[in-house]
């Protein structure tokens, strides 16, 4: 007797293991869209409040840079670069390193607690208006007013000849100088022991320098003294000879 096996139907397991999975996915279709529709309605607002709250949009950008242009403040940095103009209304004050490739235009005070270059200033000539620039023993610039309307007269300055004589033009080179590069001066000190008012100080009044641009008055007043000391002479001698004269 022969014995026949029975082979399963692969292709109708299959199709009734789909429709199962079809028929689960259809019954629980609503209740996942129900589910997964809040936690996508936080994450849209969540996104929205961070872009809200750390971005700015391109009109807040856009306003926020040109405000800092119009009025940028106070600066952190301590060096700062600028190719172009630079202004402003206030008082600027740099502790450290400041370059203007353009113009630097202060409405305030412009205050620099260290040295301060201008490579520009040797090729710029000033031939008009022009005067003498001074700075104070608080690091002040401006020029020194030599009006009646602006002085009060003390008294007339003279000056002894025969000191002044003694005092010698040197020639020299400045300690720091590795080049000894030659120079002509005065000794301050020298200078000082003549006429205190000729010296540079600090604001410690420690003698610093001679403030050369006044030994024109001292040489007006030796010019004046040494006329006069040859008037009285020739004017002695003019005398003598007509009293030789007319003695004879």
């Amino acid at each position: 007797m022969a014995i026949t096996a029975s082979v399963p139907n692969d292709e109708a397991r299959d199709s009734r293991r789909f429709e199962r999975i079809e028929r689960t996915v259809r019954e629980n279709q609503a209740s996942i869209a129900e589910t997964v529709k809040p936690i996508v309605s936080d994450l849209g607002r969540t996104i929205e409040e961070k872009l809200a709250t750390g971005y700015y949009t391109r009109e807040q950008a856009d306003a926020a840079m040109a405000a800092r242009v119009a009025a940028p403040g106070a600066i952190a940095p301590t060096t700062v670069s600028a190719s172009g103009a630079v202004s402003s209304a206030t008082t600027i004050s740099a502790t450290g390193g400041g370059s203007f490739g353009g113009t630097l235009s202060a409405g305030g005070r412009l205050t620099a607690n260290a040295g301060m270059t201008s490579t520009g200033v040797r090729s710029n000539q000033v031939t008009v208006g022009y005067v003498a620039m001074y700075v104070d023993q608080d690091g002040n610039f401006g020029y020194a007013p030599s009006t009646m309307s602006t002085k009060s007269l003390l008294r007339n300055f003279s000056a002894d000849l025969e000191h002044w004589l003694t005092l010698i033009p040197k020639v020299f080179a400045y300690k720091g100088d590795p080049d000894r590069v030659e120079q002509l001066g005065l000794v301050a000190e020298l200078v000082v022991k003549r006429e205190p008012m000729l010296g540079i100080y600090d604001e410690a009044y420690k003698l610093r320098g001679v403030r050369y641009e006044l030994l024109g008055v001292v040489c007006l007043a030796l010019i004046q003294a040494h006329v006069a000391e040859t008037r009285a002479f020739r004017d002695d001698i003019t005398r003598r000879l007509a009293a030789l004269e007319a003695a004879a």
